[in-house]
């Protein structure tokens, strides 16, 4: 019992200490986007809609101080894993509107040691449930054509705040990492641009999105969050497609009844590999992240890695 006392209570402290990379996890992220849909694709044509579903899966088991791998205190690791589903509708020829939710199961697992300090227990706490609501309005401001294949997009939305964040283990809240959603809504700016060399299959895509986070009703709110891509896909046989993207992600620290938390926030630089198979209305694809350098404030969990798989299929609306 003094075991499990303990452990709640180093749950309790520590709270803050893991930030999830976007998801949402919460990107990091508390967004919850998909790893290569919905902020990462341009505006899609007029009365369609696309559909998707994915699942990644988040493995966090090395602690950073800074930029400095060190020896977890408390022997933790983490994983997040999430179901996802995308919609997004062309509803004029430079519109087009998405929303996304998750299903998300947040775990981490501590080692504590007994009064003596001779025994220790590995105490799992587990969260889950469906995530906040995210809905982007994209704008096409410039169009692509035969003699420039260059597009320009802009956009703007929020994340409103229809998942659970006060689930309870034992008695005892959840820190507000391992809960499904943050009770808080955010605001969304985004940009995309791309580029096709169409002769060679080769395309070249950027995009930004940043959160502007509100506070819940536990005065709690997530640091402003910044993500940045930049990729090239590369388009073999007509139905395959290769690809890798670098992403930067700046959060700041997260701000709590007057004061900013410690162990919160940071930078991180990750790869993004993928490999697809494309149909005329379909695609199917495989992905992973890679983090290259992390920069983390305080003691924090950084991702290991990230694996993930998305099925997508376009249906055309328009005859």
């Amino acid at each position: 019992m003094t075991i499990r006392i303990t452990a709640l209570a180093a749950l309790c402290l520590l709270g803050g200490t893991l930030q999830v990379p976007i998801a949402h996890a919460q990107g990091c992220c508390s967004v919850g986007t998909s790893a290569l849909g919905g902020p990462e694709r341009g505006v899609i044509r007029d009365h369609t809609l696309h559909m998707d579903i994915s699942y990644h899966f988040n493995n966090l088991d090395i602690s950073y101080n800074g930029s400095r791998e060190i020896d977890d205190p408390l022997q933790r690791s983490a994983s997040v894993e999430m179901l996802g589903v995308g919609m997004e509708y062309g509803i004029a020829r430079r519109i087009s509107v998405m929303v996304q939710i998750g299903y998300f199961e947040k775990n981490r697992t501590i080692t504590v040691r007994g009064d003596t300090f001779e025994s220790q227990e590995e105490v799992d706490f587990r969260g889950r449930g469906f995530g906040d609501l995210l809905v982007l309005a994209k704008y096409r401001v410039i169009e692509p054509s035969i003699i420039s294949p260059f597009e320009f997009s802009a956009g703007g939305g929020a994340k409103l705040p229809i998942g659970r964040y006060r689930q309870d283990v034992r008695g005892t809240r959840l820190a507000l990492d391992l809960q499904a959603g943050t009770g808080a809504t955010d605001l969304l700016a985004w940009a995309h641009a791309g580029y096709s060399f169409v002769p060679t299959g080769i395309g070249l895509m950027a995009w930004i999105l940043h959160r502007y986070p509100g506070a819940n009703l536990e005065n709690y709110r997530y640091g402003d969050e910044t993500l940045f891509n930049i990729g090239i896909t590369k388009q073999v046989a007509g139905f395959l497609e290769i690809g890798i993207a670098s992403r930067l992600r700046t959060a700041e620290r997260d701000f709590s009844n007057g004061r900013l938390l410690q162990s919160t926030g940071g930078t991180q630089i990750s790869l993004f590999p993928h490999l697809s198979y494309l149909s005329s209305d379909s695609v199917f694809r495989f992905f992973g992240q890679i983090p290259v350098s992390q920069n983390l404030l305080g003691i924090q969990l950084g991702l290991s890695y990230l694996i993930g798989v998305e099925l997508g299929y376009t249906f055309d609306l328009g005859s």
